[in-house]
């Protein structure tokens, strides 16, 4: 299945047919509910879906999926439990795990505290490589900053910096 023309998968020799499905990224219902009928219509095996989107939409409605396919998904609890950098990061610190030294920020509000925490340079991301916005979600991306003025300008400059929760990570 695919959302455009430009699928990798396409140009495999493996494949016999595609579907253009509803891209989830702007459209999370409309995807849902063309598998949902794709899946029971042609008698579709097991659903693997491979991207960020497309996965927590699948874990999202694998109970409605079940009865017609299998899934090979996780619930979708532990699938937004390892997408979330921040919890994923202090649950690997927790067990043991060396991790970079990471300070998770709540959008520009809680910057403050954390530039002076910090000792630059620094990696700025989203703690979800994934923003859903109003109009559907966005990726997110990884940035630098060599100083707090730099460390300002990214949380101003970029929407999902300034609204939602991110890491910055000491290089």
């Amino acid at each position: 299945m695919r959302s455009s023309n430009a699928s990798l998968a396409s140009s495999s020799r493996f494949w016999a047919r595609h579907v253009t499905y509803p891209a989830p990224s702007h459209d999370r219902r409309a995807f849902e509910r063309f598998l949902i009928d794709l899946v029971a219509r042609e008698h579709v095996d097991v659903v693997l879906p491979v991207t960020d989107v497309t996965t927590r939409s699948v874990c999202a409605t694998q109970d409605v999926i079940r009865p017609h396919a299998s899934v090979a998904l996780p619930s979708l609890e532990a699938f937004d439990f390892v997408s979330d950098k921040g919890s994923l990061l202090r649950h690997a610190a927790d067990q043991g795990v060396r991790v970079p030294r990471s300070l998770v920020v709540d959008g520009l509000a809680g910057l403050a505290e954390a530039a002076n925490q910090v000792q630059y340079p620094v990696v700025v991301k989203a703690t979800r490589s994934r923003i859903r916005t109003d109009r559907g979600s966005v990726a997110a991306g990884v940035h630098y900053a060599f100083c707090a003025d730099e460390l300002y300008r990214l949380y101003r400059d970029i929407p999902y910096l300034t609204s939602q929760p991110s890491l910055i990570q000491e290089r």
